[in-house]
């Protein structure tokens, strides 16, 4: 019976094996590199394209603001400086972003202008009424700056559960296993995204101008009333963090601050189910304010908007912001007189 060949290995250098092993993670790490970039400017999730943006603009300010409007995403569609800034003058600035902050990032907003030597005479806060019973979403606070994160450069500070310390380190290091399995959708739908998402005018307006969904502002509909049965209203351990920093700010500037309800859908307001939750939280929300001179609770009872206006249960058009911005700037003017 013939012997099998036997294979004698070639001796492999030390030299070849190092660059075996250093080359793939220097190349992974460069990719990565690239990919924090990118994303910055070009991220697949709108969330994180849309916070990106804010936060470029909130560093490009170098003159103190007369109007900062922050909040979630009903006041990023659903205020527009340019109409502040023809009915009252003084400059504005939207930096609105997601409801998932709560109200955490509009106050680390606020705090970096104020020890930029930058403070706002007014801030308008704009939330939704389902934001606050939320903490802040640990991916999405990856995507701040690392001195925010990592070394407390604003209040309030944040404190995130271990178990998720390290979405925020992936969101914020490690895009290329955070991220990639959205390139695909990416480069499908790279037109459509642009056109949805890239027009945020120069003081952090984004208009929604692809008219109206009844389909989608149906399913809201019944998602906000399955939301609010068999449930009470509370505020999430992050957002009363939020609350005892803008009554300190309250108490120890000259900062005015207007926290404001968001738009919100007539039909759904009229549903008494919604209508005894939603009643319930803002009584909580006035009872953590009463005593706070400087801040004021407007937009309380809420603007009501029909189905015309709306592109979901509490965003507008851009029609409908133009509206629900000079009602705002009307709420200001009678809190000042009170």
């Amino acid at each position: 019976m013939d012997k099998l060949p036997i294979e004698i290995l070639k001796k492999i250098s030390n030299r070849k094996i190092v660059s075996l092993i250093v080359i793939p993670l220097l190349v992974a790490f460069l990719v990565n590199l690239y990919l924090i970039f990118y994303f910055e400017r070009f991220s697949p999730n709108p969330f994180y394209f849309i916070v990106n943006k804010k936060l470029s603009i909130l560093k490009k300010i170098d003159k103190k603001v007369d109007w900062l409007v922050v909040g979630d995403s009903s006041g990023n569609q659903g205020v527009n400086p340019a109409i502040i800034k023809d009915s009252i003058g003084g400059s504005s600035y939207n930096l609105c972003t997601f409801a998932d902050m709560g109200l955490m990032d509009g106050c680390w907003m606020l705090d970096y202008l104020i020890k930029s030597d930058l403070a706002p005479k007014n801030v308008i806060m704009v939330q939704v009424y389902d934001s606050w019973n939320r903490n802040v979403y640990p991916a999405l606070f990856g995507q701040y700056p690392f001195s925010w994160i990592y070394r407390k450069a604003v209040e309030p500070e944040l404190f995130i559960p271990e178990q998720y310390r390290k979405d925020v380190f992936y969101s914020h290091f490690l895009p290329i296993i955070h991220q990639a399995d959205r390139i695909p959708d990416r480069i499908k739908t790279l037109r459509s995204f642009k056109q949805k998402l890239a027009y945020i005018d120069d003081n952090g307006y984004n208009p929604y101008t692809f008219g109206v969904n009844e389909y989608e502002i149906n399913a809201d509909f019944k998602y906000h009333l399955k939301y609010t049965t068999d449930r009470e209203p509370y505020i999430s351990p992050h957002n009363l963090i939020a609350i005892k920093y803008l009554q300190e700010i309250s108490e120890n500037t000259d900062i005015n601050i207007y926290l404001a309800n968001s738009p919100l859908h007539d039909e759904l307001f009229a549903d008494s189910t919604f209508n005894k939750f939603y009643t319930k939280l803002n009584e909580i929300i006035s009872s953590h304010f009463n005593e706070s001179g400087r801040v004021h609770y407007i937009n309380n009872p809420p603007i009501l908007f029909n189905k015309s206006l709306l592109q979901s249960s509490d965003h507008l058009t851009d029609e409908g912001a133009e509206i629900f911005t000079r009602h705002l700037l009307k709420e200001i003017s009678k809190a000042k007189l009170e």
